[in-house]
């Protein structure tokens, strides 16, 4: 009779567990009205815009994919305050590029390896809006 009550609790007590583990809080709060980027994700091509971006604090990375060795990088964004940092890392996590959103300008990576390149952007009471590029070159 204990083996049948155990038999029956035990699929009720995963499932309850199961249901509270979904419910968990995330500790990362859901980015604020106004910052949602439109991303193109493709190998070789990463394009990032996000428009009307007011006192936003936080970095964001993603993984992209780079078959070269040397990524260009294109930017046209419109800084009103605060300030925003374009990293790339390279497959081996070498950094390979950082600098300053910019208005406009082109230059290049330097070499690194190929694979998973990591783009991070991180936000530092910034307001404005936010356009780059970045392709194999």
């Amino acid at each position: 009779m204990q083996a049948s009550l155990l038999h029956r609790a035990l699929p009720m007590a995963l499932t309850v567990g199961i249901f509270l583990t979904g419910c968990s809080d995330s500790t990362t709060p859901p980015p604020p009205p106004g910052i949602q980027p439109e991303i193109v994700n493709v190998t070789d091509s990463f394009e990032y815009q996000v428009q009307s971006v007011s006192d936003y604090s936080r970095t964001a990375s993603y993984t992209w994919t780079n078959t070269g060795t040397v990524a260009a990088v294109d930017h046209s964004s419109v800084v009103s305050d605060g300030v925003g940092t374009l990293e790339i890392l390279d497959a081996d996590g070498n950094q390979v590029y950082s600098g300053t959103l910019a208005a406009s300008g082109s230059t290049q990576s330097a070499a690194g390896t190929s694979g998973g390149w990591t783009v991070r952007i991180t936000y530092a009471a910034f307001s404005g809006t936010v356009n780059f590029r970045v392709q194999k070159a």
